[in-house]
């Protein structure tokens, strides 16, 4: 199953209040400050520029310092791992069977370039022309083989592409719909053996915890660019007015019980479309905003 939720570069996102917070999260887990240490190529100056060199490099100590203490921003990702663990048996079942690898432009580009290909000619190859989600494209299935599995899928079971595969493969199985018992569960019966697995080591929490993060920051980024169709659009603005109506006319007995029923038929209806992606979108906005309450 591949679905969801797909390391290069992360995308800018939209020039909004959500864009500056996910330009601050980025910001802070992709750069590092380094430890330049002092070279003897300094003798000879004078001391006011030892002076202002030592001075320097005891900022950048501080800095790098700083770097290395535990990261606050992590604890409520590291919360939702808990005790989970998981061990890759390289059994290929999470790449296996029609799903969802979605990549990003600049991801597309970097394999585009792993491959020796023009970008024009890979993604005419290897994605679907069109998507909904702005500055994401959705990658093809190998329709070569019975189980549409995913196209840079090898016979033996290993990636075609692994060295710069898309983030959403990379941060597997950290993903945050998975952080969901339930979900996790199901993955672990249905999917993959690794999940739980009893020769997995103990997790280092903090790596699990940054691409979990990471995958999140990703997975809020591409709902923001969602991009529903008209029909999408209509029903859901139906399923909202109907389902205002029922709740405004909850008084009216017997009619309203089923004029409620009948708005709670039509949402469902469209749960896979807007209502579910709003939803969604919500929850990761609130798992992101935890983790910047944290480091403040």
């Amino acid at each position: 199953m591949r679905t969801l939720s797909g390391t290069a570069q992360l995308q800018s996102a939209p020039d909004s209040a959500h864009g500056v917070q996910l330009s601050v999260w980025r910001h802070h887990v992709t750069h590092r400050t380094p430890f330049h240490k002092p070279k003897r190529a300094c003798q000879g100056r004078s001391r006011a520029a030892n002076s202002d060199m030592a001075s320097a490099a005891t900022v950048t100590a501080a800095s790098s310092s700083a770097a290395a203490r535990p990261d606050p921003g992590l604890e409520s990702f590291k919360a939702l791992i808990g005790e989970r663990r998981f061990h890759c048996t390289q059994c290929g079942k999470c790449c296996t069977g029609a799903g969802e690898v979605w990549v990003s432009d600049a991801e597309a580009a970097n394999i585009a370039r792993y491959l020796n290909l023009p970008l024009a000619r890979f993604l005419a190859l290897h994605c679907h022309a069109y998507s909904k989600v702005e500055g994401f494209r959705l990658l093809r299935s190998n329709m070569e083989s019975e189980t549409r599995d995913c196209t840079f899928l090898r016979p033996d079971n290993t990636c075609a592409i692994h060295p710069v595969r898309p983030l959403q493969c990379s941060t597997y199985p950290w993903w945050p719909e998975l952080m969901d018992e339930k979900e996790w569960q199901q993955e672990k019966a249905d999917i993959c053996e690794g999940f739980d697995h009893p020769d997995a080591p103990p997790t280092d929490l903090d790596a699990a915890a940054q691409q979990l993060r990471i995958a999140t920051m990703q997975e809020y980024q591409k709902r923001l660019a969602y991009k529903p169709s008209r029909k999408q659009s209509k029903k859901a603005a139906a399923a909202a007015k109907q389902q205002q109506a029922g709740s405004s006319s909850s008084d009216a007995g017997s009619s309203s019980s089923s004029s409620s029923s009948s708005s709670r038929s039509v949402a469902a209806a469209s749960s896979s479309s807007d209502s579910s992606w709003q939803e969604k979108l919500q929850k990761l906005q609130s798992m992101l905003d935890v983790s910047s309450e944290e480091q403040l």
